[in-house]
């Protein structure tokens, strides 16, 4: 499931949605779009759309584990360990929302990815460009 995030870059990047964007940029595309899928999942729920919820929800944890299998290991390693585990902790929250149809949980797992959101905004500029190996990377905001 490590390549989820890639697999949601290339595809943004087949239809032209991110030409131009840089590794930051690409990160941040994808921070929103695991929120857009745990409102859509609330959504669902309050509808009473099984099958629509656990989709949504199984993409929102895909992108999450995608992220947390990118966290750029030459980061402060105790930074990064931190960040997989919270992402680690994000996407038992959204597996057990969708076990138990409960959406303080996915209250809780969208407020800890804001909060790391905002943190990613908060990086400098000029480090926007910065990248390892794979694409899109999430370099550790600290």
């Amino acid at each position: 499931m490590g390549h989820s995030a890639i697999h949601h870059y290339q595809s943004m990047r087949r239809e032209g949605s991110i030409q131009g964007a840089s590794p930051h940029q690409l990160v941040l595309i994808l921070f929103n779009n695991s929120l857009e899928r745990m409102t859509m999942a609330r959504g669902c729920i309050a509808r009473d759309e099984i099958a629509e919820k656990a989709h949504h929800i199984a993409v929102a944890a895909s992108i999450l584990d995608g992220l947390r299998a990118m966290a750029n290991p030459d980061a402060d390693r105790e930074m990064v360990d931190n960040l997989r585990a919270l992402y680690d902790y994000c996407i038992r929250l959204l597996l057990r929302a969708n076990l138990h149809n409960e959406t303080a949980l996915l209250d809780e797992a969208a407020g800890l990815i804001r909060e790391i959101r905002t943190a990613w905004i908060q990086i400098p500029a000029e480090y926007h460009h910065i990248a390892n190996q794979q694409e899109p990377v999430a370099v550790a905001a600290g």
